[in-house]
């Protein structure tokens, strides 16, 4: 997979002319895996939100996370919550086992989301969404194989996530690079 950006797609004077050629990525680096590539897409929006010069500074990864179902962002925080699948997130009380299963519980004692049957460190072995935004480290739940039919999901849940922001569908272009480097979909 790999995506490229076409910034010319994005709102009009919102960024600084310079941050925009030196500090935004034109492309994404090639990469065997779709939860790979849906972070580093999702890190370059975040980027550019975080970084807006029009007075609409937003955590996109936050406004995201709220609908997890359908956006894949995962809020990972801190303290003892679980997610009800929708988005939503409950406190509950997460008990380590004796010789049993710590679903939901990292290293150290520390729980983590857990949504839609995502273990937690599969949640963080990709690296992209992990600057601590408002306290909170985000990760993604998207998977290749639980999606039935649809082969082209890391385009639709992109898509999705792209018209949430109110943003541009052809900011995103996304093509499947085969194994000689020939691109198969775009």
């Amino acid at each position: 997979y790999r995506a490229k950006f076409d910034w010319s797609h994005y709102p009009l004077n919102a960024l600084d002319e310079h941050f925009l050629r030196t500090k935004l990525h034109r492309e994404t680096v090639e990469c065997a895996s779709v939860s790979s590539a849906f972070l580093q897409i999702m890190s370059a929006i975040q980027t550019a939100e975080k970084n807006r010069k029009d007075g609409r500074r937003r955590n996109a990864l936050k406004l995201l996370s709220k609908n997890t179902r359908k956006t894949k962002v995962v809020a990972l925080s801190s303290s003892s919550c679980s997610s009800g699948g929708d988005g939503s997130v409950q406190k509950s009380n997460i008990k380590k086992k004796k010789g049993g299963s710590n679903k939901g519980e990292a290293a150290g004692g520390r729980a983590e989301l857990t949504t839609h049957r995502v273990l937690p460190e599969d949640l963080k072995k990709h690296d992209g969404l992990y600057e601590s935004e408002d306290g909170v480290e985000y990760g993604t739940n998207l998977d290749r194989n639980r999606y039935g039919t649809d082969t082209d999901y890391l385009h639709t849940c992109i898509k999705y996530n792209v018209a949430s922001l109110n943003l541009c569908e052809k900011l995103v272009n996304i093509e499947i690079v085969d194994s000689k480097g020939s691109i198969t979909a775009s």
